[in-house]
C-alpha cells in the first residue's frame, strides 16, 4: 500500500461503502481552499504546499456536483504516479545522475506536471553523521507549476519515516532549480527551520538540512529519468480500481486506489543468449537508439551503480533492413 492510499484510507468514514476516493478528494479540495482564501490562518507552509500537490492527483474523483469544483479555475496539470520496487529503490539509494544529463531531464518534464514518487519504507534512508539523523523517504510529491515567479523551478515535499517502518516522522519541502541546485523555501529571507521541514526528533543544523535535500532531490531526478529514459519493459503500469468495485463492499488494502506505474531495474532478460541458441546472437536489423539514460555498472565486482547519459547512436547490420520507427501523429 502507498502512502497516499494510506493516507486516503486515514481520512474514509469508517464503514462507508462507497468510494473513498471521492471523500478523500472532496475533503483535499476544502483544505487547500481554506487555505489559500485565508480561512485556515493556521495552516503551515508544508501543509500548504502537500495539499496543493496532492490535489491533481484525487481531483479525478472529486464528486461531479461538488460546489467546491466549480473554484477550481486553472486546469489541473498531468498527474505521474510512480513507485520504486525494493530492488529500484536499492540501486536508486547507492547512485547518483550525472550533473550533464540534467538539461536533457529538466526539458523532458517542462510544463505544468505533477508527480508522486512512493518508496517502500526501509529502502532509501538520508542520513547526516553531523548529527546523527537518519530517516526513511516514505513518498516524494513535486510539481512544476507552483512558483510563477520560478516557472521552471521544481517544487517538491518529501515525506519521511522513521528508519525501518511506516511511523511518521514529519516532512521536508525544498525547490530544484533549472540548473539542477536546490535551495529551502524561503531560503532567501531565513526562515526559522520549523517554516519547511517538520520532523518529529533531532534538531538540525545548516549543513545537515543542505544534505538531507540534496538526497532527496537526488532521488527525484532518478526516478524521473527511469520513468522516461528506462529499458524497455521496466515500467509496469498498474491502473487504478473502478469506483464500481467498491459498490456495496468495504475498502481491501489491496485495492489500487489511484494509478500509479512501477519501475523496476529490469523487465527485460539479460541472461547469456548462447545457452539458448547455438551460435552467437547477433542484431539482424539496421535500426537507431534514441539518446536514453543507463544504470552503468562499474567498481570491483561490478557492484556499483551510476546513472549515466548515452547519446544516439546507430546498430545492427549495414546489410539488414532498416526497422521502421512509429510517429505519433
Amino acid at each position: 500500500m502507498t502512502w497516499l492510499e494510506r493516507l486516503c484510507l486515514g481520512k474514509a468514514v469508517r464503514g462507508d461503502r462507497k468510494d473513498p476516493r471521492s471523500g478523500f478528494a472532496l475533503a483535499s479540495l476544502r483544505s487547500w481552499m481554506d487555505i489559500v482564501t485565508g480561512k485556515n490562518t493556521a495552516a503551515t507552509v508544508l501543509e500548504e504546499i502537500q495539499a496543493s500537490l496532492i490535489l491533481p492527483f484525487v481531483a479525478p474523483y472529486l464528486p461531479p456536483k461538488a460546489a467546491l469544483t466549480q473554484k477550481v479555475q486553472s486546469p489541473q496539470p498531468d498527474a505521474f504516479g510512480i513507485i520504486l520496487t525494493r530492488e529500484t529503490a536499492a540501486v536508486f539509494g547507492k547512485t547518483s545522475l550525472s550533473p550533464k544529463s540534467w538539461p536533457t531531464l529538466h526539458a523532458r518534464i517542462a510544463g505544468r506536471r505533477a508527480y508522486y514518487i512512493d518508496v517502500p519504507a526501509g529502502c532509501v534512508p538520508v542520513k547526516s553523521e553531523q548529527d546523527n539523523f537518519r530517516f526513511d523517504i516514505r513518498a516524494v510529491m513535486c510539481g512544476t507549476y507552483l512558483l510563477p515567479e520560478h516557472p521552471d523551478a521544481i517544487l517538491f515535499l518529501a515525506r519521511l519515516v522513521h528508519s525501518g517502518s511506516e511511523k511518521d516522522a514529519g516532512a521536508i519541502a525544498a525547490i530544484i532549480h533549472p540548473d539542477g541546485s536546490t535551495s529551502h523555501i524561503g531560503e532567501a529571507s531565513k526562515p526559522s527551520p520549523s517554516q519547511n521541514i517538520s520532523f518529529s526528533e533531532a534538531s538540525l543544523s545548516t549543513r545537515s538540512l543542505d544534505d538531507i535535500v540534496d538526497q532527496i532531490a537526488e532521488l527525484i531526478k532518478l526516478s524521473i529519468a527511469f520513468y522516461y529514459y528506462g529499458p524497455q519493459g521496466s515500467q509496469q503500469h498498474l491502473p487504478a480500481a473502478e469506483s464500481r468495485a467498491f459498490s456495496g463492499r468495504k475498502t481491501h488494502r489491496r485495492d489500487r486506489l489511484f494509478a500509479v506505474t512501477a519501475l523496476h531495474p529490469s523487465r527485460t532478460s539479460s541472461a547469456n543468449t548462447s545457452s539458448l541458441f547455438p551460435q552467437r546472437w547477433a542484431l539482424e536489423e539496421y535500426q537507431t537508439v534514441t539518446g536514453h539514460f543507463k544504470l552503468q555498472a562499474f567498481g570491483p565486482g561490478y557492484a556499483n551503480r551510476k546513472m549515466i547519459w548515452v547519446d544516439a547512436y546507430e546498430r545492427g547490420s549495414d546489410n539488414g533492413f532498416a526497422r521502421p520507427r512509429a510517429r505519433i501523429l
